[in-house]
């Protein structure tokens, strides 16, 4: 978590379900190199007529800005060469090397440019992969591993050519690129299942299908189906490719085995050619010729309907779908019958090898089948999820920041698809609730109270709302199920009547996306106005704090500790709790960024029979602000500011509203020094005022407003992304500061924080800060 790593961090809360990679035996490599192929010489299922030609002036979209804005998409590690997508990011951001890394941009945009439009042959340096074994438990998973520079030209061919790739392979192939297209394929096929003249579905497995798919066929069809994309894929897939297999422990390379066929796992235009290359099967075994109603998720191929016609639609399948590769695993398929068509389904399967049961089954995440193997089901869901709560709970009592953000990025998500795409099972999702209300929030804030209804239901808001979003997954269940439902409609439809052409809008998708999100943060601001009713006072008062702007950042950032974005044990608990210098330092590194002669603690022009209009000002001769700059507000003119930073909870704010209080400690910083730096020194003074969570006052959100404004420009970097950055950094920093004073010492050594060669746009993604 400390780097940012939340797929990893997860993966050490099972050790058991996770298999890790496999050790380079023989056998190992005896099982990659049957993973892999040669070519067939079936010609099956092609289709017929001229090939289309695509417009190359579409892919003049495709510019530096966007291959930027792809880096910053991309994750993972490197191919062979070994450079990581943060190394990427690195090379191609422009406050690292100027002009130089925009140019790279640019030649990388045209090097997209040109493979999707003009044919090459020796490509083969980008198509190299590592070849890694994955543990299946059992069997084995090739991954191969490609080069970052691949998938970033990758996601900005699928940038141009999404539209087209979801038309090409139409509504029931649902992996490429429809909104919530899996649960839509869920939802679908268990309405089709209740439906009474509905008496089975069958679950069709492949065997190793992303890897042995027809790769001639399959380009064919592309360039027949969908020609923006067909130039692409055959400039990386025509020949092939070498796949590195690599013993880091000897950091020798054992053998390089060719991939001659199928597809290269995590490419991103992956999705989009098998989504292509099957849809000629399903043609084939379309409802017009079969009465089977079907859908598919990638090589995950269900059917429904009459147990006679499932049987003839299996034959079709057995024998179209090794013409392009797709090869039927019938030990791995399932057919889910209703009780009623038991007996008839076992005579009609019979010696076919396909597993027949009248209870149900896993489907794509969900289930389909009787409610009682709905219930079994998700209890052992539940269960295994309650002991990753119980593993995080231990982690929380010594690293709770580490673990706060694991639940809150990632942990928490593992069960939202069973949420939406299962009905009825908040009763289910109890022992959940309960190990996070009694195990892990009590571990998580170091309490030894029980966590009451009203703390729970504040815990569960956002934390722009005073909560820290760690939701309640027995309350929420229902509520994602019915907008999972609503949110797929038009595209389950279609799938029940076999629509396979049908328009879908997506933007239509998006905007109830939109409308649904501002729904749900309508319910949430009337919890909170209940809360109000029957919380103390005091609590109210640090939910209000909680709510300004930039106070809750350092809760909703991954705690990369390189970024500066990490608490310690100690740190947390009391920032929670919470709810002079380091603010300095980062607004004087900040300054230096845009002014010139930027001081710290500079100390003012002393008096000399010169009069001050305000009594309490001081006069002193060792007069002093925090930080000094000159030309921020005026060319030529020096701008003062000084901070203060205050506690609204002290005993003198407790009674007034934060905003009153924000403005008394303007007018006394202004009495103090206002006068006297326009008079004297002939400057601007501007009051940064502070609350110890994070808010600010009017005049330090104009400063630093116009501060980020003159950053972004200087920097060429997005002004949303530097505010973003700005204040979370602040945030940690006010939080870093008042824990000082509460558990240590000031310190008065100036300390340069470097902010020179750092992109905030790519930090504020890197970290997960929400802009």
């Amino acid at each position: 978590m400390r780097q940012g790593k939340v797929s990893s961090a997860l993966r050490s809360l099972d050790e058991d379900q996770n298999g890790g990679v496999l050790p380079l035996t023989e056998e190992t490599i005896k099982l990659l190199e049957e993973k892999h192929p040669q070519p067939s010489n079936l010609e099956g299922l092609r289709q017929q007529g001229p090939p289309q030609i695509s417009n190359s002036v579409i892919y003049e979209m495709i510019t530096g800005e966007l291959v930027w804005k792809k880096a910053l998409q991309t994750k993972g590690s490197g191919g062979p060469s070994g450079m990581d997508a943060r190394g990427w990011r690195r090379l191609l951001s422009s406050t690292q090397w100027g002009s130089a890394a925009g140019d790279l941009c640019s030649v990388l945009a045209t090097l997209a440019r040109k493979l999707a439009a003009t044919k090459y042959r020796h490509v083969g340096a980008l198509t190299a992969c590592r070849l890694i074994p994955l543990d299946k438990k059992p069997g084995c998973r090739p991954i191969g591993v490609g080069e970052v520079l691949r998938r970033i030209l990758g996601k900005c061919i699928m940038a141009v050519v999404k539209e087209d790739v979801r038309r090409a392979a139409g509504n029931l192939q649902v992996c490429a690129g429809q909104q919530a297209g899996g649960e839509a394929a869920i939802h679908a096929m268990r309405t089709i299942f209740g439906q009474e003249d509905c008496e089975a579905v069958l679950l069709v497995d492949a065997k190793n299908a992303f890897n042995t798919i027809n790769r001639t066929t399959m380009l064919h069809n592309i360039r027949m189906k969908c020609p923006p994309l067909a130039t692409y894929v055959e400039n990386t897939y025509r020949e092939p490719s070498d796949m590195f297999i690599r013993d880091n422990r000897k950091n020798s390379i054992v053998k390089i085995l060719k991939s001659r066929e199928g597809t290269t796992e995590g490419d991103p235009v992956v999705m989009a050619m098998y989504a292509i290359g099957l849809s000629v099967l399903q043609e084939e075994i379309s409802y017009e010729k079969t009465q089977v109603k079907q859908v598919t998720y990638a090589d995950d191929l269900t059917g429904a309907g009459k147990i006679s016609e499932l049987r003839k639609w299996w034959d079709l399948v057995k024998k179209n779908g090794p013409t392009i590769g797709y090869t039927h695993n019938a030990t791995k398929s399932i057919l889910i019958v209703k009780p009623e068509h038991y007996e008839i389904g076992m005579r009609l399967f019979r010696n076919s090898g396909v597993t027949v049961t009248k209870d149900g089954q896993r489907h794509l995440g969900a289930v389909v089948g009787t409610p009682e193997f709905k219930q079994k089901y998700v209890e052992e869901k539940v269960s295994e999820w309650v002991k990753e709560v119980g593993v995080l709970s231990d982690i929380a009592k010594t690293e709770p920041h580490a673990a706060y953000s694991a639940f809150t990025h990632g942990l928490q998500h593992r069960w939202s698809f069973v949420k939406r795409t299962i009905s009825g099972i908040s009763r289910l999702l109890r022992p959940l609730e309960e190990s996070i209300r009694k195990t892990f929030l009590p571990a998580l804030l170091k309490t030894n109270f029980i966590i009451g209804n009203d703390v729970r239901e504040l815990l569960s808001l956002p934390p722009r709302l005073g909560g820290m979003g760690i939701t309640s997954p027995e309350k929420m269940a229902e509520e994602e199920n019915r907008d999972s439902i609503h949110l797929t409609r038009s595209l389950t439809e279609k799938i029940i009547v076999q629509d396979a052409k049908g328009e879908t809008v997506q933007n239509a998708v998006l905007e109830l996306k939109k409308t649904m999100s501002r729904n749900r943060q309508n319910a949430q601001v009337e919890r909170l106005q209940h809360l109000k009713d029957v919380m103390p006072i005091e609590t109210m008062k640090k939910i209000y704090i909680a709510q300004e702007t930039g106070a809750s950042n350092w809760l909703t950032c991954l705690p990369i500790r390189a970024k500066g974005f990490s608490l310690n044990k100690q740190e947390f608990v009391d920032a929670v709790a919470l709810r002079h210098d380091e603010v300095r330092d980062l607004t004087a590194s900040m300054l230096r960024e845009v002014c010139r002669d930027v001081t710290t603690e500079p100390t003012l022009l002393p008096l000399n029979g010169e009069h001050v209009q305000y009594r309490t000002a001081n006069t002193t001769n060792e007069a002093r602000v925090v930080v000094s700059a000159r030309g921020f507000w005026t060319r030529g003119q020096r701008a003062f500011m000084d901070i203060r930073i205050f506690d609204t909870m002290a005993a003198c704010y407790r009674r007034i509203p934060l905003e009153a209080a924000h403005q008394k400690n303007e007018r006394e910083k202004i009495r103090s020094y206002g006068d006297r730096i326009r008079n004297v020194d002939h400057g601007t003074f501007t009051p940064l005022v502070f609350t110890t969570s994070g808010g600010m006052g009017p005049k330090a959100k104009c400063f630093y407003s116009k501060l980020a404004d003159v950053m972004a420009e200087k920097k060429h970097q997005p002004r949303i992304h530097v505010v973003a950055w700005m204040r979370c950094r602040l945030s940690f920093s006010l939080l870093r500061s008042a824990l000082l004073c509460l558990r240590g010492t000031r310190y008065s050594a100036p300390t340069t924080i470097d902010l020179d060669g750092l992109n905030y746009q790519a930090t504020v993604v890197e970290s997960g800060i929400l802009v």
